[in-house]
């Protein structure tokens, strides 16, 4: 159908965690998420805008939400592995 067209696409990456969505289930601010993942505003707020964050602050948010990096970053399971 539709979305899995619009997935395949990845206008915005790859990202298939929503940071934001992930975010506002635990009820925190971004200034509080950013805190409790050890990243910067910065960081989260990229990530939301469906940037690229570091691998390493990609690390820290992945292992905050429990989700496997790869889920943050625009990256090729090749290059992952």
């Amino acid at each position: 159908g539709p979305v899995a067209h619009r997935d395949a696409e990845g206008a915005r990456g790859t990202m298939s965690v929503d940071v934001r969505a992930e975010r506002l289930n635990r009820g925190l601010s971004q200034r509080a998420f950013a805190a409790a993942c050890g990243v910067s505003l910065t960081v989260v707020q990229r990530l939301e805008a469906g940037r690229q964050a570091t691998p390493a602050n990609a690390k820290k948010v992945a292992d905050f939400l429990q989700v496997k990096v790869t889920d943050l970053l625009d990256i090729s399971t090749e290059e992952a592995a």
